[in-house]
């Protein structure tokens, strides 16, 4: 099991749902993360760094796939050290065995799994 982060996923509004549940663009959602355990969720687009973001999406990808040949994440380690970096190191091996990865790290605890 990989515990890069938890996501929460929750609909913005009955209503807006009901109105747009049945076009093109699906529902809308939006996104709730805490980067660390025990801290309040919050919306990801309002407070996440570049660091989190990647990582959302690394989580995301193990989670539910993507339909991209390749993916890149930029800074994915920015604020993480010790048994975190490691984890993402091992969860971007784990997506590279589905496909091209590509991680900007500074972190020898990262860099390993490449």
């Amino acid at each position: 099991m990989h515990d890069v982060l938890t996501l929460k996923v929750r609909v913005v509004s009955q209503d807006i749902f009901d109105a747009v549940a049945d076009s093109d663009d699906g529902p809308p959602v939006t996104f709730e993360f805490s980067p660390n355990r025990g801290q309040q969720k919050v919306e990801i687009a309002k407070f996440a760094s570049g660091g989190e973001l990647s990582r959302v999406m690394l989580a995301l990808s193990l989670a539910i796939g993507a339909s991209t040949g390749t993916q890149m994440f930029d800074e994915i380690d920015q604020g993480v050290g010790g048994k975190t970096a490691l984890s993402i190191g091992s969860s971007s091996a784990t997506l590279a065995t589905q496909r091209q990865v590509i991680v900007v790290t500074h972190l020898a605890q990262v860099a390993v799994f490449a």
